[in-house]
């Protein structure tokens, strides 16, 4: 999927008119995607436009911009408000405008880590996160997963997140 309008709002738009599609149009073909869900992966198409609700559709378009969950991708834009890199060109960036493939490059390359650019997402290498002046030995890299989008341990984000606070501070 494009991030051609990546936005929460978005999201939210796309989620609902998934929603009307999966309840009133039995042989729509998002039924596939909606059946990987486990509480409908034995129904129907019948039982599912019973059963499915919003939060199922937002949990689709969460998926197909390549997040785990709905939680994670409201995550990623509150977490990208508060958030800015400053990027430079004298680093040799990855640079992609959609989240799925920067994932994927990143799940490639271990040693590298994912940030947000307003609109866009950056693979970066550890001279760039040395740059920013971060501890690049700092063990909250490695519970984030490298991932600043969508990190495996809010905790941790939020301590690197005050960390480079600090930095952009001067403090």
């Amino acid at each position: 999927m494009s991030n051609r309008s990546f936005s929460l709002s978005e999201c939210k738009i796309q989620a609902s008119i998934l929603l009307k599609e999966l309840r009133y149009n039995h042989d729509s073909s998002y039924y596939k995607e909606l059946k990987q869900l486990l509480i409908f992966n034995n129904l129907d198409n019948d039982a599912i436009c019973k059963k499915v609700q919003l939060k199922h559709s937002l949990q689709i378009i969460a998926s197909r911009y390549g997040f785990v969950s709905w939680e994670n991708i409201k995550a990623y834009f509150e977490q990208t408000s508060k958030t800015m890199f400053n990027m430079t060109s004298s680093f040799l960036n990855q640079w992609f405008a959609n989240y799925k493939e920067a994932k994927t490059y990143l799940i490639n390359h271990p040693d590298h880590f994912l940030l947000p650019y307003k609109k866009h997402f950056v693979v970066c290498g550890i001279h760039f996160i040395e740059y920013l002046e971060f501890d690049i030995t700092d063990n909250n890299w490695v519970l984030i997963n490298h991932n600043w989008v969508e990190p495996g341990d809010y905790m941790a984000w939020q301590k690197l997140n005050n960390i480079y606070n600090n930095i952009r501070k001067g403090k």
